[in-house]
């Protein structure tokens, strides 16, 4: 039976997590939706940990991401909305300029028409139509000035909005990414825990846990002086005789044991220290070295 994953509960779970997210784009509603989601990964993974320790495990692995929700940084696109103003108060100062014009237009007209009522034979003359003229047009300018500022609208302007919304893909990706992770240190749990079982077997069998410690050590130290000192293959075969006696075997890197060990980046494929096999079970990972490591 196939061991499950949390990598592999969120895949199965992949289209109805998109679905969910895209439904509702908003930042506060995709992170409630990514929250209900790694509830239901714990509980299912729950029902077949692998022990206690396992589970808590993968309990303080999924707050984590829990908690990094908020700082997913996912959000694919900005919306910004304009909202129509709402009608302010109007402004019912008047400019002192049209103040002026319009009293200055009044005294002409005033003037002139009490100059007609005095004397009706001035009427046609130029020295009575003159003064007429000029205050109706004063009247007229100041009227335009103080309707043009009475009518104008003080209302605030436009206010605009801007909304937010997440990418659904990018959010799986970040999540599945953060779940590998998890997926990676439960493998490495299980391992050490395997190993840490072998070894209280191989201490029931005569070898204690300092005693390989030490081996390992001279093994590491024996690969390094290999092709400079001839002495080197000889204290390695040494080792790996003693240990032999007591069920203990020494395995070189390949990429088929690649799990046995521990790698570092180099040029080259290289042992830098064996992995240590007791009854064919590992009891302490090797060193490697290796291009893709």
């Amino acid at each position: 039976m196939e061991e499950k994953t949390l990598s592999g509960l969120l895949e199965e779970d992949k289209e109805m997590l998109l679905e969910n997210i895209s439904r509702d784009r908003t930042p506060e509603a995709a992170q409630a939706t990514v929250e209900k989601e790694l509830d239901r990964i714990l509980y299912r993974y729950s029902e077949e940990a692998d022990g206690e320790e396992e589970t808590i495990l993968v309990q303080a692995i999924l707050q984590t991401a829990r908690n990094t929700l908020p700082l997913l940084g996912a959000v694919g696109e900005v919306r910004e909305w304009q909202l129509s103003a709402k009608s302010g108060e109007k402004k019912r100062g008047i400019r002192p300029l049209g103040l002026i014009l319009s009293l200055a237009g009044l005294a002409l007209v005033l003037g002139a028409f009490l100059v007609l009522l005095k004397n009706s034979s001035a009427a046609l003359t130029l020295g009575a139509l003159l003064p007429t003229v000029l205050g109706a047009a004063l009247l007229a300018a100041g009227g335009a000035l103080f309707r043009r500022k009475k009518g104008e609208s003080r209302g605030p302007e436009a206010e605009k909005k801007q909304e937010f919304l997440v990418d659904a893909a990018q959010i799986y990706r970040t999540l599945r990414g953060t779940l590998l992770i998890a997926d990676r240190r439960v493998k490495e749990l299980r391992e050490d825990r395997k190993i840490a079982e072998t070894q209280r077997a191989a201490r029931e069998g005569g070898m204690n846990g300092e005693e390989t410690e030490l081996f390992a050590s001279l093994l590491e130290a024996a690969y390094a002086r290999r092709g400079s000192d001839d002495d080197a293959e000889e204290i390695i075969g040494s080792i790996r005789y003693f240990l032999h006696q007591r069920n203990v075997e020494t395995v070189d890197y390949t990429k088929e044991k690649e799990s046995w060990f521990e790698l570092l980046p180099a040029r080259r494929s290289a042992t830098v220290r064996p992995a240590l096999l007791y009854d064919g079970r590992l009891i302490k990972k090797g060193l490697a070295s290796d291009p893709e490591g």
